[in-house]
């Protein structure tokens, strides 16, 4: 018993660390193998998140300026918002596009480094 009455449970180092030990041989040698897979498995999701993210800016892209290009009316006695001028729709496009593409283009690299580094990985 503790001095505040509770019992105290002993801890048994000697289980822990043969317990350890049994865990260090069983498992160190999986963790490089188990690193490769977590590789790849975050490269091909990396990929494929790129390749996903950059179709949607291409589609995007066109609905936004669309929206910008025309004045519309909101709501019926709101005033309409301007039209924005040739050379900002220019400019907005062109990042789009330019952001389309290096998403695309990431999600090409990431699909390289995966074949280059990880085909023999399952």
């Amino acid at each position: 018993m503790n001095q505040d009455g509770s019992e105290s449970k002993s801890v048994n180092m000697q289980e822990i660390y043969a317990r350890f030990d049994d865990y260090k041989e069983r498992l160190l040698p999986q963790l490089p193998g188990m690193a490769k897979k977590a590789s790849k498995t975050l490269l091909s999701i990396g990929s494929a998140l790129s390749y996903i993210v950059g179709a949607l800016i291409f589609i995007i892209t066109p609905a936004i300026l669309f929206l910008l290009g025309s004045s519309w009316q909101p709501f019926e006695n709101v005033t309409a918002f301007p039209v924005l001028s040739i050379v900002t729709l220019v400019a907005l496009g062109g990042v789009g596009l330019f952001g389309g593409l290096t998403c695309v283009f990431v999600g090409t690299e990431l699909r390289g480094v995966r074949e280059r580094y990880f085909r023999n990985v399952d």
